[in-house]
């Protein structure tokens, strides 16, 4: 593709690519985006150069005789982060038919998360820029390997799009009063005129050149000439907080407060209160105890007088 690289936060790269686009796609790295990349030929040794910074890799196609294995995983990393508990951290039942050697790798910015038991790379994150580039020598065909039917592949996926879904939340995150860039709209294109239009049946559409403040929590729509995009505004994060308030922070807003509500004043009055009321019950207690008492000792006196006397 020689057209503009959308503006997308994760990119997933399975062959070789022409080199216009895979210089797009390494300023797109550097700018902040991630790249999985599945080596699945030596062909694409030079993206993968490119991206590394580093002239001379080298990749060779392994067919494995013994079923290649994993190990040396490094379950600190955020992405293996997942199987670090000793239940799920076994993947000696993942095997691996097929992988690439990646040969003459750089010792700098490159984290090997895991390697085969032959000690070739198996999978390795790099950091490149504001981004990062992950790189797995073996993909998940069944031709390749079994990780699509291992109950690993999901958390490993997941793990490798947390990142990018938080960056992504925390980006589309708007709050009333505060300033919407809408030009990031549209995979990011240039737009000459964009029109909003805020929440509400009532509400005009309004024009906008690259920014707009909303006034209005809502859901508000964004349109081009041939596209249109829908965002939510929120109200501000300290509008929902719900805990009761010290009188000491309306003392110091100098509201006025009467001395007989003042905070110390109302808690001894409970007090007292509680105390003559345990006080009411104690002695509401002994008096039964004390009615049962006689009425018991009566009760046995009335017993022995009625008994025969024996000659």
């Amino acid at each position: 593709s020689t057209g503009p690289l959308p503006e997308v936060d994760l990119y997933v790269v399975g062959d070789a690519v022409g080199d216009p686009l895979s210089q797009a796609l390494g300023q797109a790295i550097e700018e902040g985006s991630t790249a999985l990349m599945i080596v699945q030929s030596p062909s694409q040794a030079s993206n993968l150069g490119q991206w590394l910074g580093a002239d001379d890799v080298v990749i060779r196609d392994i067919t494995s005789s013994n079923n290649a294995l994993l190990e040396e995983l490094k379950l600190d990393n955020p992405i293996l982060a997942v199987f670090r508990d000793s239940r799920y951290s076994d993947f000696t039942n993942l095997f691996f038919w097929k992988y690439r050697e990646l040969q003459n790798l750089p010792d700098d910015d490159i984290n090997l998360l895991a390697q085969f038991d032959s000690g070739a790379p198996a999978w390795l994150l790099a950091r490149r820029g504001a981004g990062r580039l992950l790189v797995m020598a073996s993909g998940w065909k069944p031709t390749d390997s079994q990780l699509a039917l291992s109950t690993k592949f999901i958390p490993f996926l997941y793990s490798i799009l947390q990142p990018v879904l938080d960056k992504k939340t925390r980006s589309r995150q708007f709050i009333v009063g505060n300033r919407v860039d809408v030009s990031r709209f549209n995979n990011g294109q240039p737009v000459s005129v964009i029109t909003v239009i805020p929440p509400g049946d009532e509400a005009k559409p309004i024009v906008v050149d690259s920014s707009f403040t909303p006034d209005v929590p809502g859901i508000y729509t964004a349109r081009g000439k041939d596209w249109s995009d829908t965002f939510a505004v929120n109200l501000p994060s300290s509008e929902s907080r719900t805990e009761p308030i010290r009188m000491d922070q309306f003392k110091r807003l100098g509201l006025p407060i009467s001395a007989s509500i003042s905070a110390p004043v109302v808690i001894e009055a409970a007090k007292k209160t509680e105390t003559h009321r345990r006080e009411y019950w104690q002695w509401a207690l002994a008096a039964v105890l004390l009615f049962v008492t006689l009425e018991t000792v009566l009760a046995a006196k009335g017993s022995r007088s009625g008994e025969p006397v024996m000659t």
